[in-house]
């Protein structure tokens, strides 16, 4: 098993799933602020050592959780946190 952070290529989970949680563990951990920008998809497979595919499959569930966005041109970035709705027609 690799040190935390890293990929495995041995391991049970796919590497686009142990990318997603790593990511989603530094959001929920907040490593990652609001709107914060990522490194580029090129980046993550410099660093993770992950093709091209693997690293958009990754962020493709994040994106579809609402963690991230991606701005084409721009970059991606770490989504607004919401407030949960607050019911205002309750007394």
């Amino acid at each position: 098993m690799n040190t935390p952070g890293q990929i495995d290529p041995d391991a049970r989970e796919f590497p686009y799933q142990q990318l997603a949680k790593l990511l989603r563990h530094r959001i929920e951990r907040g490593d990652l602020k609001d709107l914060e920008r990522l490194p580029s998809i090129a980046q993550f497979t410099d660093e993770y050592n992950l093709s091209v595919g693997t690293v958009r499959r990754a962020l493709g569930i994040l994106v579809g959780d609402g963690l991230l966005d991606i701005l084409p041109q721009r970059g991606i970035f770490r989504a607004c946190a919401t407030e949960p709705a607050t019911d205002t027609t309750r007394p």
